[in-house]
This record gives C-alpha cells, sequence and structure tokens, in this order.
C-alpha cells in the first residue's frame, strides 16, 4: 500500500506475529509514556500471569515466533563486485482465503527461496512468491526482459483482492515482460507499472505508466469489493494514462488512478500538485469501501475544495477520496521546520494509521509534536477518519527509517523499520525507554498500543 526506501542492503525475513490490543482511546497528540516506563518507577509492582497477558497483548507481540523464512544468495553463488546476488522483501499481505502470504519484493543474480530457485538475472526484476503459513513456499513468479536487454524493474507493492487476484505495482526502466507480453519504456525512461495476476502466480495483464521524464513511478495499490484496483505514484513533466495525457503543475506531482480488473484499462485519474513537488506515498480502503491516502507535499497542495499551505518544508497530507474521485477532506502534519514523510497508512473501523520518517518540529492541528531536530526518527501516528489527529509518537537514537505497519482488529500497532548505518561499532535506537544496540545496521520490530505507547521491541538481522 505504500512508497518503499530503497537501498536496504539486508535480507529481510517473515515471522507471524500476534496483533493484539484491548486499550481505551484518548483524544490527545502528546505521546504518553510506555509500560517500560511506568514499570521502571517502581520496583515494588507485582504482577500475575493475566496481567502480564493483559500487557503483551495490549502490545501487540505474541509470547512466540513460530517460524522464520528468508530468501537470498544461492548457496554456490558468489558475490563480486558485478555479481550481486540478493533479495529484496518489500511487501507482505494474506491471501484470499487466509491460508496463504503473498510477499513481493525485488530480486537479482543467482538466489534462492527454499528449494525454488529462479533463472539467473543480470538486473533487478519484481517478483511476487507464496509461502503457507507455516512458512514452505509454494511458487515464485518474476517479471522478465526482452531477449538481450538491459533492462529492470523494482516492485512496490502488492494487493489481493476478494477473489484472489494478485495485483503488483512497481518501476520499470527500458521494457518489462508479463508472461508472454511486454511492454516498452516512454521513451526509455523510468515508468510506472500496474499487473494483475491469479492466485497461483500466472500473469493475466499488465499496463505501463509514463511519459518523457525518469521519475514516474507507482507506489501502492489497493481494490474494492469488485476487485478493481486503485494505485497511487508519482511523475514529473507529463504522464500517460491510457492516452490521456497529464502535465505537471510543479516539480512533482502525484496521482490517484483507478484501473479495471479485466484489462488494466484507467477508468479515472486525479492529479495533485502546488508551487512544489508533491507525492501519494500510499493508499488503504477499509471495509465498507472508504479510500484514504497519505503522501508529502512542499509549498502548497489542493484537494478539491481544501488547500493545505507550508513553508516549503517536506510535510504530510492524509486525504479521503471516494470511488469515483473525488475528494471528501483532506488534513496535515506540517513541518515547522525538518520535515515528515510517510510510508504507510492503515485503516481500521474507527481510525487511520501512518507510519514514516520524521524531524524537527511538527504541527499537528495546532499543537506541537517536539522531535530529533538533527537525526530522521521513525513515527506512527493516529486520526479519526474525518481527519483529527489524535496521537503521534516517535523513536529516537541514532538514523532510524520506517518501513512498514500493521494494525490488529483492535487497534494494536506493529512498526518494522531499521536503525543506523553511521558508525561501525555502535548504533542504537529507543522505542520509549526500551533501548535497541546493534552495529552498524540492524532492522527493529516496535509494538504500539491504540493509546500511543511503546510497549516492546526487538532488533534482528545486523552485519
Amino acid at each position: 500500500m505504500k512508497e518503499r526506501m530503497s537501498g536496504i542492503p539486508l535480507i529481510l525475513f517473515l515471522s507471524t506475529l500476534m496483533l493484539l490490543s484491548t486499550m481505551p482511546l484518548p483524544a490527545t497528540i502528546t505521546p504518553q509514556p510506555s509500560i517500560a516506563d511506568l514499570d521502571s518507577d517502581s520496583k515494588e509492582v507485582v504482577l500475575n500471569q493475566a496481567q502480564k497477558i493483559a500487557i503483551q497483548n495490549a502490545g501487540g507481540r505474541a509470547s512466540n515466533t513460530n517460524w522464520v523464512r528468508d530468501a537470498g544468495p544461492d548457496a554456490g553463488s558468489n558475490n563480486g563486485h558485478f555479481n550481486i546476488n540478493s533479495v529484496h522483501f518489500e511487501a507482505m499481505v494474506m491471501d484470499h482465503t487466509n491460508t496463504h502470504i503473498i510477499v513481493g519484493g525485488t530480486l537479482r543474480g543467482d538466489v534462492a527461496f527454499g528449494s525454488i530457485q529462479p533463472a539467473t538475472q543480470s538486473g533487478p526484476r519484481a517478483f511476487v512468491g507464496s509461502l503457507s503459513k507455516w512458512g514452505s513456499w509454494n511458487w515464485v513468479t518474476m517479471t522478465g526482459v526482452s531477449p538481450g536487454s538491459s533492462a529492470g524493474a523494482v516492485l512496490g507493492d502488492i494487493a489481493v483482492s476478494s477473489t484472489g487476484d494478485i495485483w503488483v505495482v512497481g518501476t520499470f526502466w527500458i521494457d518489462i515482460e508479463w508472461g508472454q507480453e511486454w511492454d516498452i519504456s516512454n521513451g526509455g525512461g523510468i515508468d510506472g507499472f500496474v499487473s494483475k495476476m491469479s492466485s497461483s502466480g500466472t500473469w493475466d495483464w499488465g499496463t505501463p505508466q509514463g511519459g518523457s521524464s525518469d521519475l514516474d513511478s507507482m507506489h501502492g495499490v489497493t481494490t474494492d469489493s469488485n476487485g478493481d484496483g486503485f494505485v497511487v505514484g508519482s511523475f514529473e513533466d507529463h504522464t500517460y494514462f491510457n492516452n490521456t495525457s497529464r502535465n505537471i503543475q510543479n516539480g512533482q506531482d502525484g496521482y490517484v488512478v483507478k484501473i479495471n480488473k479485466t484489462n488494466g484499462d484507467y477508468v479515472w485519474d486525479v492529479i495533485i500538485g502546488g508551487n512544489l513537488g508533491d507525492n501519494i506515498t500510499a493508499i488503504t480502503i477499509d471495509s465498507s469501501g472508504r479510500l484514504f491516502v497519505t503522501g508529502y507535499y512542499q509549498g502548497d497542495v489542493t484537494f478539491g475544495t481544501t488547500t493545505l499551505l507550508n513553508v516549503g518544508a517536506l510535510s504530510v497530507f492524509v486525504a479521503e477520496i471516494d470511488g469515483q474521485g473525488n475528494w471528501l477532506w483532506a488534513n496535515e502534519a506540517k513541518a515547522v521546520y525538518g520535515s515528515i514523510i510517510p510510508y504507510d497508512i492503515e485503516v481500521n473501523s474507527d481510525s487511520i494509521y501512518l507510519g514514516g520518517d520524521i524531524v524537527g518540529r511538527i504541527e499537528l492541528d495546532g499543537q506541537n509534536w517536539w522531535v530529533n531536530a538533527t537525526v530522521q526518527s521513525a513515527f506512527v501516528a493516529r486520526l479519526n477518519k474525518t481527519g483529527t489527529w489524535l496521537w503521534g509518537l516517535n523513536s529516537s537514537g541514532h538514523t532510524q527509517h520506517l518501513q512498514d505497519i500493521a494494525l490488529n482488529p483492535l487497534g494494536g500497532v506493529v512498526a518494522v523499520g531499521w536503525f543506523d548505518m553511521d558508525h561501525s561499532a555502535i548504533a542504537f535506537a529507543n522505542f520509549g525507554q526500551i533501548g535497541l544496540t546493534a552495529a552498524p545496521f540492524a532492522a527493529f520490530f516496535a509494538g504500539v498500543s491504540p493509546t500511543g505507547q511503546w510497549m516492546w521491541a526487538e532488533s534482528g538481522g545486523g552485519p
């Protein structure tokens, strides 16, 4: 559902984390003390087993990790300077039967997914794979290129419809192939793509998006109850949707498009833009079909009759759009100084949740949110479904980047990302009073209560 920050040089792994939470919801944007804060102030508190379980559930963490699976360089391969063998996971969703896990990402070189070993690739290829709930790889399918081409593709996001169709969006250059069909990039530049495949991994169709610039991309995708797709992304200069040309207003602009599930045609498109750069990074849909998007802007940006303004710092917008492409409302997290960029958006029955990166001083509905002024931190924030901010929460320490968030039905949040690439011996990140240390680079997994408290955090990976 979101734009991904590229260039993460580690093999990500999958694990089953239960997301449980039952805490009440205050209307405040001030980050609140974590359970670790409260516990550290009173060494005399003794919890019974039921209390321990309740706290654990509120934090969104199961007591056990059931399994871990990875994918990466084949055991017999070599990683020389021009022989890069790697797998980057970018997205993960359950299938329509809730019995298989669908993952997507980008691979290159000689790699393996358990016993499945795709043909060696000289450049990046977008891939989709399926695992059982117990972690066994079922199949892996990837995009192709024409013979002898130096083309490539990078996956941005995946979604699964209620009938099992798998939607894939991303970026490609020169040309791209889906099964036996292929497309050529507009002008040989970098373009976006959207494609659909069956639940068993067979490509149905693919549709490009692009113009003359090298800054066209598709970041996020979701589907409605009819199985049609909604995609968000950005472009520069001008871009084409079918045969319709859209011109940029200034710098980089964002867009939302609806796409027909049968043939991949664009049904409608909506462009946002202002006097500086704008980008829609993520989209989600709730159980009643309401669509919500997020992204970042500079200067000003207009959504229907609502115009958001700032002094030019990178700021967040959140907006609702209906199924016909009409904007219903929009709000912002305004960077007074510094910046804030969202990479994921999720929604449940009563709230909208964002995750991303933050630095400096941010204004939420007139109230200040103070964050480290010099080092990038990760954030999680919550709004109600009419756009009022409820709370915002950030990490601290060395550089952190939030890659993804996930919700349970009761509002618990799990945030996933990485911290620090700056020091060969010391790397740390703080989630409330919970500190993680690793060097020089590690992934983090952290739980947030519905009221905006860090409840637990763990690290993984490393050198």
